[in-house]
């Protein structure tokens, strides 16, 4: 697969941190699109939905479109602690919460600030 330019995909492999990558791709002008779902395509335009408020997203003239991440939680193992949660040598019941894709798709950085507000609370 190409872009407009005849530059191949592998050469936009990931250089550096996340920020870097999306300035390099703002110069390119390509359109990233977090925190949707794909509802739909028709001809050049992409039917997109915001994962967070459910609203439509309509993006026009599409050439390509790349999809990255899960759309569901991670759960089984939340699940499974949350219904027999783990008992210490004393016989207090653990405490059993969720972080991260558990919880829902999420960044590693989303990730990290949920187990940072989680480590605040014990």
């Amino acid at each position: 697969m190409h872009d407009a330019l005849g530059r191949s995909a592998h050469q936009f492999r990931l250089r550096g941190n996340k920020s870097c990558m999306l300035a390099r791709a703002h110069r390119l002008g390509i359109q990233i699109v977090p925190t949707v779902r794909l509802y739909g395509l028709d001809g050049d335009t992409g039917y997109l939905q915001h994962t967070l408020t459910g609203e439509a997203v309509l993006i026009d003239g599409v050439a390509a479109t790349v999809l990255a991440g899960a759309n569901a939680a991670e759960d089984a193992l939340l699940l499974a602690l949350t219904a027999d949660p783990p008992v210490a040598d004393d016989g207090s019941t653990a405490t059993v919460v969720g972080i991260g894709d558990c919880l829902a798709p999420r960044t590693v950085e989303e990730a990290v600030l949920d187990a940072l507000r989680v480590a605040t609370d014990l």
